[in-house]
């Protein structure tokens, strides 16, 4: 699993937005298998699931940077189940 940090400084009208992906490589093929991000104006989880459908998990922290933090540790504690639920999805 890849961890990718990053940050995006917004454009015009848009704020700016933390977020951190785990995604894989199965098949060949890289997948996002789910994003932690600020956009939409609160910090949020996303699983994305193998048929495409995303379920938006909410963060309570007092601020983006906890809630980035979090997020870092939870995809290096977590990565391996996250990689297990995709791949059972998938039938594998």
């Amino acid at each position: 699993m890849i961890f990718e940090p990053g940050w995006s400084g917004g454009g015009k009208g848009h704020p700016a937005a933390l977020w951190a992906v785990g995604h894989s490589t199965m098949d060949n093929d890289w997948r996002h298998i789910n994003r932690y991000d600020t956009s939409h104006g609160f910090a949020h989880k996303d699983v994305i699931h193998y048929n495409g459908e995303q379920e938006k998990q909410p963060l309570y922290f007092p601020d983006f940077n906890t809630a980035f933090t979090y997020a870092i540790q939870e995809l290096k504690i977590s990565w391996r189940w996250y990689r297990m639920a995709y791949e059972k999805e998938m039938g594998k």
